[in-house]
């Protein structure tokens, strides 16, 4: 029997948007990319997600919708179904104001059995389980930044498509089950992730020892670390890496373009189960990434 939670990577801007609004209001577009069927919520529209309602305070433009495409088929045209899905992905994607220096945040169903914690994508995608819900992950993004659609690096502006791609990913399995415990600590979850599962602390699996912040977890396989700094950062924490180049960082500068996955985060991919097309490098495995000091203006992803 899988048991369902609901993750949400920073539930403080989803609390802030909860009161007084109706769920389930018309959405602006429904499209469907491959694997995904996407409901896109424009100015006053409403969904639940959990005990929440999430309320978009913008609308989508075309330039906008067309990017959102390019990133889902990205995903679509980078993993090989294990078993064929029985239906799509169902994704509900909005705007808000979520403070800081928050660009985007993302929320998906986590589903726990036989001693392993898995994404609704995960799921659905690598064993072809037909699970109930309204929606299998959803992504919100920031009205206070300027996003640039075109692609190419623009000064003082971050990349749209870089954003998206990244919060996608999270769903593909780049997140850990650490959470906060009743006495203000954190701790591993009772079912590890399949990224949890690959986190080294020297030779020894992290999982098999309490969790602590600042501990320098390394990625089995990979010449990649976890993002895991001293003081805890709600929705950065644990679910990101440290390489400056990955797409999978927990920051991205202003004028600075990613368009997918590097070789080091493939070869991870690989290692958390998925099958790729194409087939990353081998170089990959065994090449040492510099850490190349993000400039300028640093954006947080969630």
């Amino acid at each position: 029997m899988k048991t369902k939670t609901i993750l949400t990577f920073s539930a403080l801007a989803f609390a802030a948007l909860s009161i007084g609004v109706p769920a389930y209001a018309a959405v602006q577009a429904s499209n469907s990319y491959g694997n995904f069927t996407v409901d896109f919520y424009g100015s006053g529209d409403s969904f639940a997600w959990g005990e929440y309602t999430i309320q978009s305070t913008a609308d989508w433009t075309s330039e906008q919708i067309s990017v959102s495409a390019d990133a889902f088929n990205y995903w679509n045209n980078l993993v090989v179904e294990k078993s064929p899905a029985t239906r799509n992905v169902k994704v509900a994607v909005a705007w808000g104001n979520l403070g800081g220096d928050t660009l985007g945040q993302t929320g998906t169903n986590l589903y726990s059995s036989e001693g392993m914690t898995r994404t609704a994508v995960e799921l659905l995608l690598c064993d072809g389980e037909d699970l109930a819900s309204s929606y299998d992950f959803m992504i919100q993004f920031s009205t206070q930044f300027s996003f640039s659609l075109t692609k190419t690096p623009t000064p003082g502006a971050t990349d749209f498509y870089s954003v998206f791609l990244h919060e996608i990913g999270h769903n593909f399995g780049f997140i850990s089950s650490v959470t906060e415990t009743p006495n203000g600590t954190y701790a591993w979850g009772d079912n590890p992730t399949a990224f949890d599962s690959l986190m080294m602390n020297g030779a020894v699996a992290a999982v098999e020892n309490d969790f602590a912040t600042g501990t320098p977890y390394s990625l089995a396989g990979t010449a990649l670390s976890v993002y895991n700094p001293s003081e805890w950062e709600e929705g950065s924490s644990m679910s990101h890496v440290t390489d400056a180049d990955a797409l999978m960082n927990a920051g991205i500068s202003q004028n600075v373009v990613k368009l997918g996955l590097t070789d080091q985060e493939k070869v991870l991919m690989q290692q958390m189960g998925w099958t790729l097309i194409p087939e990353p490098s081998l170089f990959g495995l065994f090449a040492g990434i510099a850490a190349l000091a993000l400039t300028g203006t640093r954006r947080k992803r969630q």
